[in-house]
């Protein structure tokens, strides 16, 4: 009834004179000034009502965001505590069946879901995904620790299976992910209500869908033994790093067609989305190795004047640098980053460091000085100073006096891998790094599991069609661009063998000698399992299919069928986060324990010859008496 009768008290007053469209009796309408844009109530007492009932009425409905932030806050807080308290959990343990990744999403799935119970009206605005929080926050440090941390001279040695795996197969991927969405959708929807999704939002899904996160597989490696310098953990390590850049370049390159009744693909579209893709990869790609030189060229100056915190600081700053002047360039963050993080840790970071020289930087300073505690302070002084000079002498890099243009020996000394930060610096770089990306994963992780409990996302897992093709096409184009990918890979590799032997081994009589002879990187039936179950869908899958632009109806921009597209990508994610960190644990336990028995029989067969051998030599030797001269024997 209030507010009933301030609205028509409102309107009153408009229709007298007050409201924004007033008829100046000649029958025209005159607009309002700015001053009348918002009608006023002449009753002092019913003004004070409907102000009252406003306020009220606002503080209700309008800011429970910020009566629940504190509430928001906390339970983020705890759900981080807990998912660390669960990490710890599991490898004390030892259930490597449950990846890392899955236990934070459970942690956050079960807090979701008791901060729902108990507070129904709050819709965990805060606790839902941000897609921009992501991009922009969450991602640049562990892509950033992700180029950092691999192995560069391994990647190097194989570029061309990574790189067929990371550009080709995830274009591969996209597209058969895309074109079994659509076909699959038109099949079922002739004998149900089912709709059939355009293949341009079904390629859109699949390029969203393309992007792996190898967190989880990851760290079933590591507690499985596998190696870093191994050939299955650089090539899915160095997939996932160039993987997320292709598949959000993709992603891109097809939203920006969401305009008009225009969904289906054409000649122009295509060309379009191609040349989109190869500009943002060029711009991208540039601004990385900008950025890695000038940060290679601002520590190489200053070598010597920054303390240990500052050199960790500024190093950050410049791979954040790379990654926002990419995004507002329009190019790709990701790739920028990611080329500026292998520049900066090959030139400015170095890779000259022994374990001596690591463990003497971890100590504190107290305990270089411990041999000489009871001595003279003028031979600990005396001490100290040796122990710098001679490490000073090691590095044997010449520190530039003032600040000049760099010269051709110069340059020489700043790209020669030595590098420009002190050994502490360049310890605490990768300390900090691995903090950051593993506090980012976990937030990652346990914002999809609080955003389970969402009320929007409830409401978008309706049809069960759509979450079963979402996850059958994401699963089945995994499988067929491994195998696809991999054939095309051993086919290169054993060509290049052929050329290599024709080459070197043209003369028969002084072929190639077999230690400088290179293992080939041949993928077998066992990696291309690993390879298949390692296509584990994270958070770059979700924060994509956040940013799919709904379909507004005044611009004729944006997607129908986003809500569908939100439920497959996070259906895709769950399944392959615990599916296929299950399957790569078993799979792994198996060929390891299927290995240890080839080796041991192996061993055993080994063994039993040398004994045959040793054995048959004995028995010749001892087969004439020793009462026998040679002679006799002869006879």
């Amino acid at each position: 009834i209030t507010t009933l009768k301030a609205t028509s008290s409102l309107r009153d007053d408009g229709g007298n004179g007050n409201g924004n469209d007033n008829d100046n009796g000649d029958g025209n309408s005159t607009t309002s000034t700015d001053d009348d844009d918002n009608p006023t109530i002449d009753d002092f007492f019913q003004e004070v009502k409907c102000c009252q009932m406003i306020s009220h009425y606002y503080a209700g409905r309008c800011l429970y965001h910020q009566q629940y932030a504190s509430l928001s806050l906390l339970a983020i807080v705890s759900v981080l505590i807990l998912c660390s308290l669960v990490k710890t959990m599991l490898q004390t343990l030892q259930i490597n069946w449950l990846p890392e990744a899955g236990g934070c999403i459970l942690v956050g799935a079960v807090v979701g879901g008791i901060f729902s119970s108990q507070f129904p009206n709050h819709d965990m605005s805060l606790g839902s995904f941000n897609g921009d929080l992501f991009l922009f926050i969450l991602l640049p440090p562990i892509i950033f620790h992700a180029s950092l941390s691999i192995d560069k001279r391994k990647f190097r040695t194989l570029v061309f299976p990574i790189m067929m795996f990371a550009v080709v197969g995830t274009f591969v991927s996209a597209v058969m992910t895309g074109v079994t969405v659509h076909y699959m959708t038109r099949g079922f929807g002739s004998f149900t209500t089912t709709e059939t999704i355009p293949m341009l939002d079904s390629l859109i899904f699949g390029a969203l869908i393309s992007s792996v996160d190898p967190v989880a597989t990851l760290s079933l490696f590591h507690s499985m033994g596998v190696s870093s310098t191994d050939m299955l953990y650089v090539v899915v390590f160095g997939e996932s790093i160039l993987n997320d850049g292709v598949s959000i370049a993709m992603f891109e390159s097809l939203v920006m067609h969401l305009h008009g009744s225009k969904t289906e693909l054409d000649q122009e579209l295509i060309s379009s989305s191609v040349k989109y893709f190869f500009h943002v990869s060029f711009i991208s790609i540039a601004i990385g190795v900008v950025v890695g030189l000038v940060c290679t060229l601002y520590f190489w100056a200053l070598r010597g004047r920054h303390g240990p915190v500052i050199e960790v600081a500024t190093f950050f700053c410049f791979a954040l640098m790379a990654y926002y002047i990419a995004d507002g360039a329009g190019g790709s963050g990701i790739v920028s980053i990611m080329v500026a993080g292998f520049l900066m840790d090959i030139f400015v970071r170095g890779t000259r460091m022994t374990e001596r020289d690591i463990t003497h930087e971890l100590l504190p300073q107290e305990s270089v000085q411990l041999p000489h505690a009871h001595g003279d302070s003028r031979n600990m002084n005396a001490s100290a100073s040796s122990l710098e000079e001679r490490i000073e002498i090691e590095v044997a890099v010449p520190t530039p006096n003032t600040f000049r243009f760099p010269s051709y020996t110069d340059c020489r000394v700043m790209f020669s891998g030595v590098g420009h930060i002190s050994d502490r610096a360049k310890v605490h770089v990768g300390f900090v790094a691995d903090v950051l990306a593993n506090l980012m994963e976990t937030s990652i992780f346990a914002y999809l599991g609080l955003f389970l409990f969402s009320k929007k996302m409830w409401n978008e897992w309706n049809d069960v069609y759509f979450v079963i093709i979402g996850v059958f096409a994401c699963v089945i184009s995994r499988a067929l661009m491994v195998g696809v990918m991999s054939l095309v890979v051993n086919l290169f590799t054993m060509m290049e063998e052929f050329v290599s032997a024709k080459l070197w081994n043209s003369d028969a009589s002084n072929p190639l000698p077999m230690e400088s002879q290179q293992p080939r990187p041949y993928i077998d039936r066992n990696m291309q399992v690993v390879l298949l179950y390692a296509g584990v869908r994270g958070a770059v899958s979700l924060a994509l299919a956040e940013n799919i632009p709904l379909y507004d109806a005044v611009t004729k921009e944006g997607s129908h069928y986003k809500p569908v597209l939100k439920a497959m990508t996070n259906s895709s994610i769950i399944f392959t986060v615990f599916v296929f960190g299950a399957s790569t644990y078993y799979t792994l336990k198996k060929q390891r324990s299927a290995q240890n028995n080839e080796e041991g029989t192996s061993r055993r067969s080994l063994m039993t010859s040398l004994l045959g051998s040793n054995s048959l030599e004995l028995r010749e030797e001892h087969n004439t008496p020793p009462w026998m001269n040679q002679s006799q024997s002869q006879i």
